[in-house]
């Protein structure tokens, strides 16, 4: 139980810069793989946002990540194919394909998510206890 007021929307000034970052960083007119990345990103922000305001049950969350998943693996063209000789494996076949590029993603996604595992960490990180 915390003392005091912990911040929790620190999310939106991240998502706000990568959102900003991605329309400067873009030619205008090009219509590129990058706006199913920032579709993905925009599904997983609103998951968190929601989430920070009203808890949002572990299976939910997890079915929002499959969704952004599959939306970068199937219409931006991200997927793993190859493990170039790692233990004995090159290529691999089109299901363990997607499987493995699936899992993948949902690990880096909950890995940063962990990040942020300590309230207002991202929006007030003098308030953690990892400074403290």
């Amino acid at each position: 139980m915390h003392k005091t007021t912990i911040p929790t929307l620190g999310g939106l000034g991240i998502f706000a810069g990568f959102i900003v970052a991605i329309l400067m960083g873009l030619p205008s007119g090009i219509a590129s793989e990058l706006q199913y990345f920032a579709a993905a990103a925009t599904l997983i922000f609103f998951l968190g946002i929601k989430d920070d305001i009203l808890v949002l049950s572990v299976t939910k969350k997890f079915i929002g990540q499959l969704i952004a998943a599959g939306i970068i693996i199937k219409f931006g063209g991200v997927r793993i194919t190859d493990m170039y000789g790692f233990l004995g494996m090159n290529e691999i076949p089109p299901v363990a394909s997607i499987v493995l590029s699936l899992l993948t993603i949902i690990l880096i996604t909950n890995s940063f998510n962990l990040i942020n595992g300590e309230d207002g960490f991202v929006s007030s990180p003098t308030n953690s206890t990892f400074y403290k």
